[in-house]
């Protein structure tokens, strides 16, 4: 009988040791909590945690609310624009819809100097490197469909892989008539020269 009564004594004891302790741990995490909004809004933690201490309610101004409710949108719209700008950089060289590395490159005309010089549209920038030239280019497109809008009697063709190993890419810029239309930039005029094999139609 006694062994019972203090079997019931020690769970009751330990059942107030575990009220007390997770009080205890609530109390802890409140009071962070309070100091942690003090440190970063003074004017909203402060009254908080002064009514914490005294046990009298302190309601901080609706200004103080107001500022913070900004501050925490400015925040998060900071956090989005980073996040954005992010992911648009990272999406600069590769994005889902560029063209695959295999796929066929097509240009009209010899491939020469000159003629990539004096394309429409085709510059050269301060670094030596072609922007703008035109040519065909399209996933999974053979070399047939890409030449049969090319009224040169002449074409040179590459792939967009080995335009990417030379430092350049090639993106989709399709017209009305040319869906399969696409601009090579990025690359060295010698590079651009030496990528196309020629041959006639």
């Amino acid at each position: 009988m006694q062994g019972h009564e203090q079997a019931g004594i020690s769970s009751e004891k330990s059942s107030e040791i575990l009220q007390t302790t997770g009080s205890a741990a609530l109390k802890i995490a409140k009071v962070a909590a309070i100091i942690t909004v003090a440190v970063l809004q003074p004017e909203v933690g402060i009254p908080l945690m002064v009514a914490d201490l005294t046990g009298v309610p302190v309601t901080p101004s609706p200004q103080a609310f107001a500022t913070t409710t900004a501050t925490v949108a400015e925040q998060t719209a900071a956090v989005a624009t980073e996040g954005a700008s992010e992911a648009k950089g990272a999406g600069k060289l590769f994005q889902p819809a560029d063209l695959p590395d295999e796929a066929l490159v097509v240009r009209g005309g010899q491939c020469k100097t000159e003629n990539f010089t004096n394309g429409t549209g085709v510059t050269v920038d301060a670094n030596g490197k072609l922007q703008g030239v035109s040519v065909n280019s399209q996933q999974g497109a053979s070399l047939e469909s890409l030449s049969m809008s090319i009224p040169n009697k002449s074409i040179g063709t590459t792939t967009v892989g080995a335009v990417r190993t030379a430092g350049g890419n090639v993106v989709p810029a399709p017209t009305p008539n040319n869906p399969a239309h696409a601009t090579l930039s990025g690359v060295k005029l010698g590079d651009a020269v030496n990528l196309f094999e020629v041959f006639k139609k």
